[in-house]
């Protein structure tokens, strides 16, 4: 009966308790959210694109021989600096100086039937103008000799009348007789001899060989002299073209025993050598391979997306993974027009220097950071308010506002994004309060508690 009745003093004495507090006092607060809030402000914005890359050449040289031959030295090693144009190897060119030896023999022997050529021609010509000269001799000879046949001739007949009148004796006849035909030989041999000197020096002659006959005299005679010697001429040529050849093959030997001293192309560093003297190489096989190391390459890609914020010259800093604490400034040296069509990207290179205080290689991993555009005096967000959300620019998004103890709704629209930093291009004004943390329980209209420490 004792435990009945503390029992019932234990649970009935505490709901008395409680019934009376209700029906007294009503029901206890609940406490409000705790949330933090930044204030909107107008501020420089700045987008950079870090991405991942790596060293790489800006240039390589392979270094082969221009024919065939035997390596008789090679004058640098891997790891060696060179400049450009310092010699790198030498060929072995006994064969190539016995062969400039003969090639000077046949251009000289060349040139001398060529100087022989000319002067036959000269001679030749000389030849044809005393012959022009002398054609006019005989022209005159034969008017002469035709003048003599045609006084014999009229003679004669004067002759015969008078010896068939009686006037003078049989005697005196046929010595006019004799004249006469002693003229008429004279004159047809002076003939003749014209006709033979005039063969090659006749105007049908000349016509047979142009179609424009030269207008006046002096034109013709050259045309009469230059077609009796064209034999001559052609000779001429021929030994010049034989002359030509014979320099030509002597230039090759001397070009051949020039680039016998291979030399380096570029400003660099020996790579590789993969052959010894002595041994054979053949017209460009590459057996060394010249890196330039004052200038390096960092390669790396960009997406599509931020391929149009990205230009030749543009400053980038570089970082290297062996040096984490230096900065490297470069400029945007490459920009690939063709994208990748797998993974939608552009290749870019960025170009830096190579100090010997932090010397670089090729192969080395890097970071590089280009700023690829600033806002100026522009409202954002911290991006950790969108925390979760995808697809942010460009895009309507809802944020808390604090006014007077109490949060609002508000729809916002997003522009771009600057690091950690969102733009927001419209729903906003420089002053208000945005809620940043404990959005996921908020309501529109509910008081909260700001805990943020003055900005």
């Amino acid at each position: 009966m004792h435990s009945v009745i503390t029992y019932f003093a234990l649970f009935l004495f505490p709901l008395a308790l409680f019934q009376s507090h209700c029906s007294g006092g009503g029901k206890p607060a609940a406490p409000k959210p705790t949330v933090q809030t930044r204030t909107v402000k107008r501020r420089n914005l700045t987008r950079r694109l870090e991405k991942g890359a790596s060293v790489a050449y800006l240039e390589k040289a392979a270094v082969s021989a221009p024919f065939a031959g035997t390596l008789e030295r090679i004058l640098v090693h891997p790891g060696d600096r060179v400049k450009k144009g310092e010699p790198v190897a030498q060929l072995d060119t006994i064969e190539m100086e016995l062969s400039l030896k003969q090639s000077r023999a046949r251009e000289h022997s060349a040139r001398a039937q060529w100087k022989l050529a000319q002067s036959v021609h000269r001679q030749s010509t000389r030849q044809s103008e005393k012959e022009l000269e002398s054609l006019k001799s005989a022209r005159a000879r034969t008017i002469r000799a035709r003048s003599g046949f045609l006084r014999a001739r009229q003679d004669l007949k004067h002759k015969q009348e008078m010896y068939r009148l009686g006037g003078i004796s049989r005697m005196e006849m046929e010595e006019a007789y004799n004249q006469y035909i002693s003229q008429v030989t004279h004159y047809y041999e002076t003939l003749q001899n014209l006709r033979n000197q005039r063969i090659g020096y006749r105007k049908k002659d000349l016509e047979q060989t142009t179609e424009n006959l030269p207008g006046t005299a002096s034109n013709q005679k050259q045309a009469l002299i230059r077609m009796n010697t064209d034999p001559e001429k052609k000779k001429v040529r021929s030994a010049y073209q034989e002359l030509l050849a014979a320099r030509s093959g002597r230039q090759k030997v001397q070009r051949m025993l020039r680039e016998a001293t291979i030399r380096s192309p570029i400003h660099g560093v020996v790579a590789t050598r993969n052959k010894e003297p002595g041994e054979e190489v053949q017209a460009g096989k590459p057996f060394l391979s010249i890196v330039r190391m004052d200038k390096l390459l960092i390669q790396s890609s960009v997406s599509e997306l931020n391929r149009p914020y990205i230009h030749a010259g543009q400053i980038a800093t570089v970082t290297i993974d062996v040096y984490p604490d230096v900065e490297f400034e470069g400029t945007v040296h490459r920009i690939a027009p063709i994208a990748d069509p797998e993974t939608r990207s552009f290749q870019i290179g960025v170009l830096i220097h190579n100090d010997d205080q932090n010397p670089l290689s090729p192969g080395m991993f890097a970071e590089i950071e280009i700023e690829t555009h600033k806002s100026r005096d522009t409202l954002s967000l911290p991006c950790s308010v969108f925390e979760g959300r995808e697809s942010l620019e460009g895009n309507k998004q809802e944020i808390f506002l604090l006014r007077k103890g109490h949060v609002y709704r508000q729809s916002i629209l997003v522009g771009k994004t600057f690091g950690k930093r969102c733009e927001v291009k419209s729903g906003l004004d420089e002053g208000d309060v945005v809620v940043i943390s404990n959005t996921a329980i908020l309501r529109d209209g509910m008081p909260v508690r700001d805990t943020s420490l003055v900005e």
